[in-house]
């Protein structure tokens, strides 16, 4: 549920929505020498220098857009009920992100345009959002009441328990929390923010009272100053006296409002699969509309198109089911977003939905036939990311901005996604087959089930604009094609090797483990955990050999060898446990020939670690941009320089940088191999002096490396 999104500047000194329309991707050097400028503005322009600052970005940067801060976000909170907000300029929507928060506009293709400074992560993550058109306040599992302008807090209070709903009127925010170390109570706190448009506005506690334990609250839109709370107690309370006016006797999981007067829709405990219609007025059920699945949300059209009908769009488990609610018969069903569904809401007066799924945001248009059909939509990954790159290294190029579309940052989980820095319109999913949502649907499967394994490792050569992936414990790699976007390419394997999953699959040795280009782009590098390295043509996808030059007939005849020597045997293992006194003499011999063996064996792996050949996992392999040598590192630290047309090991090698290694990367301008160390720590090798040059310890666990643009700093994430 992993979702990307563009971290864009903000500057307006208008705090309605037509702020959101102007371009935020490239703002004018004027205008962004009159923000710095400026420190008695618009609360705008503050929150707009103070969010260049949290994500240092330099002042001499040019005005090109590939320069605008980019940030991938955590995950959407998809528990947390998004907010939609209309004008007759355009509609924007407001999601939770774990710690932060992001705006995106629906009128214009879903383009970001705010995501708010994080939250310190002792607050824990967002549990309610409520958003008008110059506030937005969220409340977080750890009880913090935090209160944003654009995208910086300017007030938070500290709560008795998690906060579960707030509500907006305006400037008054009524907020639901618990109680913590009581069971049977719930908390209702009214707040005010005054001076809305000033820079630095305040925010009041009006009142609290003390409600029965409940969910959550909403507002019937048919009753002033009234709450209607929902789950253990379903109740019906005044804001302003503080005093309860019914109780409904009802257990309730949620309660939507409706477009119909004294009306609301309850989804009840007892079975989250029904939706009854309950008169609040009457305190009496109307009817009750049974799905197949538990309800996850509901929301109710209203547009022109719904004169004849009063269609219900319910998110269940077998998709979007919509109801007509005159008739009590169920009008379609969608099943594009089955199980993947997670909240939906109704545009009012308009024909259009916007449904969150995993990692997600989708726009729906509405026809005559009552089933929406995609008009936008925002995707992210729906699984960790195990790589993300950026690929772009020509920084003049760059600067002037020609490039736009080269400027990528690639991500893979199961599936590959491109993230364009300067056009999130390019923002795309690579094809893994043309028509793989169809065929899945098919054959009664989903489309997850129909990707290729986790990716391990990606390679891409930016002149052919050709990729290459490897894959968790399969030996093949797959070659991708960015103007195609998808997986079109041929399979890379050896001849040998078998495709068909009715066939015996190559040696687990031959198992990829790391990838790269050649500098010229024809061709493919693959690492694998036995220590060799092949070498493949990208375009007809035939083996073009390997490092070492003999390295599949060494794997066999190893395998072979060490077969013989170390025979498996029921009968001799229960003698061992035995002991020697009851072993024969030709048991003793074997023994004795066992031992001989293993001593073989370990004086084998002290040759082996001089000899000039891999033995361990290949972390890395790259050729350099001469295109005449080949590097390569393996887990161990012994590292290899090779020719890439003889495919000889150099002479001077191998050495070894005398540590464990978990991940590598290489740097094409300098040669140089920045490393992970097992346990923390980060070192540089230099390929051309054959040494050492730089070691830092300390730090957590390094999970990913890679250089920085100008070739002096090395980045790293790490786990602690």
């Amino acid at each position: 549920m992993v979702i990307s999104t563009r971290m864009t500047r903000f500057n307006s000194t208008d705090a309605d929505f037509s702020a959101f329309d102007e371009e935020i991707l490239s703002p004018s050097p004027s205008k962004r020498a009159r923000t710095r400028g400026d420190s008695d503005g618009d609360s705008s322009d503050s929150d707009d220098s103070s969010l260049q600052s949290s994500i240092a970005i330099s002042s001499k940067s040019s005005s090109s857009i590939l320069y605008s801060p980019y940030l991938t976000l955590g995950q959407i909170t998809t528990s947390v009920t998004p907010v939609v907000l209309t004008q007759s300029t355009q509609s924007i929507i407001t999601l939770p992100l774990l710690h932060s928060y992001q705006t995106l506009s629906i009128t214009h293709s879903l383009r970001t345009l705010i995501v708010s400074k994080p939250l310190p992560t002792t607050y824990g993550e967002i549990t309610s959002l409520q958003s008008t058109s110059k506030i937005t306040t969220t409340g977080t599992q750890f009880g913090y009441l935090t209160f944003h302008k654009r995208t910086s807090p300017f007030k938070t209070f500290k709560l008795q328990g998690s906060i579960n709903t707030i509500l907006a009127f305006d400037t008054l925010f009524v907020v639901h929390s618990d109680v913590e170390g009581k069971e049977e109570e719930s908390v209702i706190g009214v707040y005010e923010v005054q001076n809305v448009s000033s820079s630095f506005p305040s925010v009041k506690l009006l009142n609290t009272f003390n409600v029965l334990k409940s969910s959550g609250i909403i507002h019937p839109t048919s009753y002033i100053n009234k709450i209607l709370t929902y789950g253990p107690n379903t109740c019906l309370y005044n804001i302003r006296t503080e005093k309860k006016i019914h109780n409904f006797n009802l257990k309730t999981k949620q309660i939507y409002d409706t477009p119909a007067l004294d009306t609301c829709a309850i989804i009840p405990t007892s079975s989250p699969s029904s939706v009854i219609l309950y008169n609040l007025k009457l305190s009496k059920k109307i009817f009750t509309l049974n799905n197949n699945s538990p309800v996850k949300s509901l929301t109710f059209r209203t547009d022109g198109l719904c004169t004849t009908m009063s269609p219900m769009i319910c998110v269940t488990g077998e998709g979007l089911v919509t109801w007509d609610l005159r008739s009590k018969q169920i009008l379609c069903k969608d099943t594009t977003d089955v199980n993947n569904g997670n909240c939906i809401i109704s545009l009012k007066s308009e024909p259009l939905s916007i449904l969150t799924v995993n990692n997600g945001v989708k726009v729906l248009a509405y026809d005559v036939d009552f089933k929406g059909r995609l008009l936008r939509e925002r995707l992210g990954h729906s699984q960790p990311i195990n790589f993300i790159k950026y690929l772009n290294h020509n920084s003049k190029t760059e600067a002037k901005g020609d490039t736009v579309d080269d400027c990528n940052i690639f991500t893979g989980s199961r599936e590959i996604r491109i993230f364009n820095t300067g056009r999130s319109a390019l923002d795309c999913e690579w094809s893994q087959g043309a028509g793989l949502i169809k065929k899945a649907k098919e054959i009664g499967l989903s489309k997850q089930d129909l990707l290729l394994p986790s990716i391990i490792d990606f390679g891409y050569d930016m002149t052919k604009k050709v990729g290459v992936s490897i894959h968790e414990n399969t030996a093949f790699a797959y070659v991708w094609s960015k103007d195609d976007r998808s997986q079109n390419g041929p399979v890379l394997r050896q001849d040998n090797w078998k495709v068909g999953n009715m066939q015996v699959k190559p040696d687990t040795v031959f198992n990829a483990s790391s990838v790269s280009m050649s500098a010229c782009g024809e061709f493919a590098i693959v690492g694998t955990i036995g220590g060799g390295v092949f070498k493949y043509n990208v375009e007809s996808g035939e083996g073009r050999g390997s490092w070492p030059k003999d390295y599949t007939e060494t794997v066999a005849e190893s395998r072979n060898k060490l077969a013989s020597r170390i025979v498996g045997s029921v009968k001799r293992t229960m003698k061992e446990v035995i002991g020697d006194d009851r072993l024969t003499t030709g048991d003793k011999i074997k023994r004795e020939m066992m031992e001989k063996a293993k001593e073989e064996d370990k004086e084998d792996r002290r040759l082996r670690s001089l000899e000039r050949r891999h033995y361990d996992m290949v972390v890395g392999c790259w050729v350099a941009s001469s295109n005449l040598k080949m590097y390569s590192i393996d887990e161990s630290g012994k590292v290899l320089g090779w020719s890439f047309k003889t495919r000889l090991a150099e002479s001077r090698t191998p050495k070894s940088v005398g540590a464990t290694i978990v991940k590598a990367t290489f740097n094409y301008d300098s040669d140089m191999i920045a490393y992970g160390i097992e346990g923390g720590g980060v070192g540089v090798w230099e390929c051309k002096g054959a040494k050492v040059v730089r070691r830092m310890r300390g730090g957590g666990e390094v999970n990913d490396i890679c250089w920085g643009g100008d070739g002096r700093r090395v980045f790293c994430s790490v786990s602690f």
